[in-house]
């Protein structure tokens, strides 16, 4: 689910990695397919590396994502025209 899926920090949105350079990855937006260079000053998080500490130990997002799915029985979690 979300191999492959990486969030670059100073850019909107989540990219997959679609080729790779000697000194540079070139990505590919999930939601626009627009392409561009990545090179290794940028910080780059893989969304299957990261994992939430809880108070009973880690817990991988993958497995958060399907909590809060099953949770909301596979509906919309959070509606974004809703204020808090």
């Amino acid at each position: 689910m979300l191999k492959g899926i990486l969030s670059i920090s100073g850019h909107g949105g989540l990219f997959k990695m679609v080729a790779e350079a000697k000194n540079n990855i070139i990505v590919e937006s999930v939601s626009t397919k627009k392409r561009m260079p990545t090179y290794s000053t940028s910080k780059i998080s893989a969304l299957e590396d990261i994992a939430i500490f809880t108070e009973t130990g880690e817990v991988n997002l993958q497995e958060v994502f399907k909590n809060i799915h099953e949770l909301e029985e596979g509906g919309q979690a959070i509606d974004p025209k809703l204020s808090g």
